[in-house]
């Protein structure tokens, strides 16, 4: 096996040897106490599954972009270590393992671990014997980077892949490869010799369709792609190009090699002479849809806002050319499936009056043809009104039933043609290379992402899911809450609501949320309700990077909503929707939703009151680097020291827990100390707290450098040393 791995440096000096370390073991623990003794015997002799395979000690020998190769298994000694033949047999799993301070047993010349110091552990995933793809070299996958695009007949399809090359050098040659597997396995060792006629005649279910050699490398476009016709019968070397089968799916392979080898009386490609570097893949490629592109489909990339009445619908998306030349028209689908399926064959030919006379529940309601894509605005943004009646080609844009859900689908065409007879889209002659499509535009919800066709609160909206960064305080009856004031292409924003909810299921609040008010929520008549409203005074007091800050829960009043104090033994989901217009009931000054719009909702997880540290605004998940003492009673962390919206940060808490369960440190942990921990008390514990004297003393990159078991105390709070028997978070 080839590794190749990148040379680098940390924070706690140069990097003066690595260890290569191969395992059999695939579970996700990494190599324990020990792993660095064992040497090739051992796992000869069948006394470990891991073992260090060599040392490289000569780093200063990396090339310019500082990567290190290694070649596993040519028998070389490096110390105590040999480099020995892997097991074709078996799958492994590689590590490496950088010293910053390396230290040999005068015995065994193997590493002394106590004596030195790991600073960096890089591994690769598997890296099986049994398939040439992943076997060699760790290539560059790239899942995705093939787009193609089926016929409608199914019996070909164009493909398209951007060339590279690789630390390995040049890509001389791509092979093509065919299948109808669709598990996750990737093709084995001797899919290279397999022929479209070995497919045809059921002897296999993968195939190399064509190979790709250097003088069609070298007349690639300037962006470097790639485009291949499959199916059009041609031959290279020993592959014939042959017809798909209409009746099956296929997933495509491309491989690239940086050294190629035929066989003499095959004239197919021979895995052993030859130097697969990089294998990019494409999903499946059905040929029951005419719509399974694969290469530029943008889900939810349509806004949608539904008129109150439910007639009508303003649908606003981003006009784009794809590799396969400029978009000359769009068709808008209109549909009332909400299966996963897209729109099959024969879609394009169904129009509004086969919706109205129930022969269908997909049909297209308007084409947008090249003068009116040319009128879009300067962000190249096109805007379109479903249901006002306009006839385009053969379609007529009729309006909506107001009792349906509808969803929309939008079909960009490099080339186009029509029937004469309908003037309809002839699917068989027009190149179809994107397709968008959005969520559900909903009858019966007024804050989602989907639209409502009895509401004016309209939304299809700018959906920021978690935009909302909540504090919650200690005492739970009350919350600082920051989210970011945002316009959209309807117009600027000019209220907001928050909304309070004790609801976690995945619904979003529905109609009726808007009348709802803290005292209706005290009164268990609902566990929704809004508990204020930021008018365009507040709006434009922002800071500089447009961000709101809202305290919950302090009694103020603004409209007909009191900001009543949170309940303690509750936990709480937030929601921010904002309001391009906005009406109020002259009643009860509460948001009249049908005369209403709101375009931008945002929401929060939950605001937990059981927990201190469900904060929702600055966590970061391993942020904190951590190397632990070989004796395993002390710990180096190194974190970033960083301010938020709320202000400076004054000082850290360094929490230590041998609980690895999901749940994060709860309300009362700020209080346990070592002693506590020591006398079993507790798993979690404060050992340190880091004030703002030393807070300025992190270096220039605001890195903070703790020291986990030395003893020392601040405040009330002893670092003790660590268990060596235990693993902490």
């Amino acid at each position: 096996m080839n590794i190749t791995f990148q040379s680098f440096d940390t924070q706690y000096g140069p990097t003066v040897a690595y260890a290569i370390i191969m395992t059999t073991d695939l579970s996700g623990s990494k190599p324990t106490e020990g792993s660095l003794s064992k040497t090739y015997n051992d796992f000869k002799n069948g006394l470990t599954r891991t073992y260090v395979t060599s040392v490289i000690e000569n780093i200063q020998k990396a090339d310019q972009s500082n990567k290190i190769s290694a070649h596993v298994g040519d028998g070389t000694v490096s110390r105590g270590y040999v480099n020995g033949p892997l097991d074709p047999a078996l799958s492994y799993k590689v590590y490496i393992a950088g010293f910053t301070a390396i230290n040999y047993d005068t015995a065994t010349d193997t590493i002394n671990e106590d004596k030195s110091t790991a600073t960096v552990t890089s591994f690769y995933g598997s890296a099986s014997t049994t398939t040439t793809i992943t076997a060699k070299r760790s290539p560059a996958e790239i899942p995705g980077g093939v787009q193609f695009v089926r016929s409608y007949s199914g019996d070909a399809m164009n493909i398209t892949f951007q060339s590279v090359d690789t630390s390995y050098g040049s890509t001389v040659v791509y092979a093509v490869i065919m299948t109808t597997d669709f598990s996750d396995n990737k093709p084995t060792k001797g899919s290279f010799e397999k022929t479209y006629n070995d497919f045809r005649n059921r002897l296999t279910n993968t195939y190399v369709t064509s190979v790709i050699e250097q003088q069609n490398i070298e007349n690639t476009d300037q962006s470097k792609r790639i485009n291949v016709r499959v199916g059009d019968g041609s031959v290279s070397r020993g592959y014939i190009n042959g017809p798909l089968d209409p009746a099956l799916r296929y997933r495509v392979y491309i491989v690239g090699f940086t050294d190629i080898n035929y066989d003499p009386a095959t004239n197919t490609i021979n895995e052993d002479l030859s130097t697969a570097t990089v294998t990019s893949f494409s999903g499946s490629a059905s040929t029951t849809t005419t719509f399974e592109t694969g290469h530029a489909e943008k889900p939810g990339s349509l806004q949608t806002v539904r008129s109150s009445s439910g007639e009508a619908m303003n649908i606003t998306f981003q006009s784009l050319d794809t590799s396969f030349g400029q978009t000359e028209a769009y068709a808008i689908i209109m549909t009332t499936d909400f299966s996963d399926n897209k729109p099959t064959k024969g879609s394009f030919a169904k129009t509004y009056n086969d919706f109205r006379n129930r022969l269908t529940n997909t049909y297209v309601t308007s084409v947008i043809e090249q003068q009116n894509i040319e009128n879009t605005d300067e962000s190249n943004r096109i805007n379109v009104h479903v249901g006002d009646s306009s006839v385009s080609r053969g379609y007529i844009n009729g309006p909506l039933d107001p009792a349906l859900r509808y969803r929309v689908y939008l079909v960009g065409f490099s080339t186009i043609n029509y029937d004469p007879s309908t003037n309809t889209i002839n699917e068989d002659r027009s190149t179809s290379t994107f397709t968008s499509f959005s969520g559900s535009t909903s009858k019966t919800t007024t804050t989602t992402t989907t639209t409502t066709t009895t509401t004016t609160t309209k939304t299809g909206p700018v959906e920021i899911p978690g935009g909302v960064q909540i504090v919650r305080s200690y005492s739970g009856d009350a919350m600082n809450i920051t989210f970011q004031s945002v316009d959209t292409s309807y117009g600027s924003t000019v209220v907001y609501a928050v909304i309070m909810t004790t609801d976690f299921s995945d619904n979003k609040p529905t109609k009726g949320s808007f009348a709802k008010t803290y005292n209706d929520f005290r009164n268990r008549l609902t566990n929704t309700y809004v508990t204020s409203v930021i008018e365009q005074q507040n709006i434009e007091n922002t800071d500089q990077s447009n961000r709101i800050n809202v305290h919950v829960g302090d009694g103020s009043v603004s409209r007909g909503y009191i900001n009543g104090p949170l309940d303690p033994a509750l936990r709480y989901r937030v929601y921010i929707v904002g309001f391009t217009d906005i009406n109020y009931d002259p009643a009860t000054n509460t948001i009249n939703e049908d005369q209403s719009t709101a375009t931008v909702t945002s929401f929060s997880g939950s605001a937990s009151t059981t927990t201190t540290f469900e904060t929702g605004h600055a966590e970061k998940p391993s942020s904190l680097q951590t190397v632990r003492s070989s004796s395993g009673e002390a710990m180096n962390i190194t974190f970033q020291s960083l301010d938020t919206s709320f202000g400076l940060t004054e000082a850290y808490a360094i929490i230590m827990t041998t609980d690895f369960s999901d749940n994060k440190p709860t309300k009362g942990s700020l209080a346990k100390t070592y002693n506590d921990f020591k006398k079993g008390l507790t798993r979690t514990y404060v050992t340190s707290v880091i004030e703002q004297q030393n807070i300025q003393k992190a270096d220039e990159l605001n890195k903070m450098n703790v020291y986990v078991g030395d003893g020392t105390v601040s405040r009330g709070y002893t670092n003790g040393p660590l268990d060596p028997a235990l693993n902490y978070r």
